[in-house]
């Protein structure tokens, strides 16, 4: 399997989080000891070699952790299988990726891209969280921006409703949540295009169908030539009246009780979404 760029660093993070997952006395697991793991049903041995394999596979894993070496393919599926089946890795973050819609396109061909109109942007390829409160639950939402290419990202986002305000961010945290206390999680892709210092997201949950708009007002740049350190952004699923059959309120009609614009506003404001970026190797 070839991967792309986005999903070697997919896997490298998962390979990260797993390392980290899986202290013993609060030190990282060892690399050799992954390696002796992966052995075990994902790897063949190499019966014309006297030498260990896994010492090999060991160096292997640490330069791929380091982001200095790739592993060779058999090693990178056998690793991305590994953590699959360990459920640090979805075979989707993995997956070919798939071609922009005919809306993203025609989006390009109608407004122009930045190239026409020169540097509109930083670089925005993180993941950032974002979480609210509503009601008793509280909402984490995992957003995953890949590279620019000529204008659009790929974009994923991992949507958690939870009992309780997590801890960490980390999926295997999220996954003992969701088992032991109970919660749901959605996930959404789907693309964002930057055209002409503007930033504008579309995305869609495949099981539910449900889609979204999603507009970024503003972002925080740190250190230039890098992602922002916080973005803010609207969804549009956070707004409008639901569809017929759907149980999920989405807005509240105002009564003749309420001061209409202070109502409006005080709406807006309990939806908007502010990020702050990931550092590397935490998150989803």
């Amino acid at each position: 399997m070839e991967l792309s760029d986005a999903a070697l660093r997919t896997v490298r993070a998962a390979l990260l989080e797993y390392r980290s997952a899986t202290r013993v006395n609060g030190r990282k697991r060892a690399w050799f000891a992954i390696a002796d793991d992966m052995h075990r049903g994902f790897l063949e041995d190499d019966e014309t070699s006297e030498a260990d394999p896994r010492k090999a596979l060991a160096e292997a894993l640490r330069r791929f952790a380091a982001a200095t070496q790739t592993p060779a393919p058999e090693r990178l599926d056998a690793l991305s299988r590994f953590l699959i089946h360990l459920k640090f890795l979805y075979a989707a973050d993995i997956e070919a990726t798939v071609q922009e819609p005919i809306l993203v396109r025609a989006l390009q061909d109608y407004f122009g891209l930045d190239g026409e109109a020169g540097e509109t942007g930083p670089p925005l390829s993180a993941t950032f969280a974002g979480r609210r409160k509503v009601g008793t639950r509280t909402e984490l939402s995992l957003l995953t921006i890949g590279e620019e290419q000529a204008g659009t990202f790929a974009v994923t986002e991992n949507l958690y409703s939870l009992p309780i305000a997590p801890t960490s961010t980390k999926r295997d945290a999220l996954t003992r949540i969701l088992s032991r206390i109970g919660g749901s999680e959605r996930r959404y892709s789907g693309w964002l295009v930057r055209t002409r210092g503007q930033h504008c997201l579309f995305a869609r949950d495949e099981v539910s169908r449900e889609t979204t708009i999603d507009i970024i007002l503003i972002y925080q740049t740190d250190v230039p030539g890098r992602a922002p350190a916080d973005i803010t952004l609207v969804k549009s699923r956070d707004f409008g009246f639901a569809p017929a059959g759907y149980a999920k309120e989405k807005m509240k009609v105002l009564t003749s009780n309420h001061d209409p614009e202070e109502g409006r506003i005080a709406r807006i404001k309990d939806n908007i979404w502010h990020y702050t970026k990931e550092q590397d190797g935490d998150g989803a």
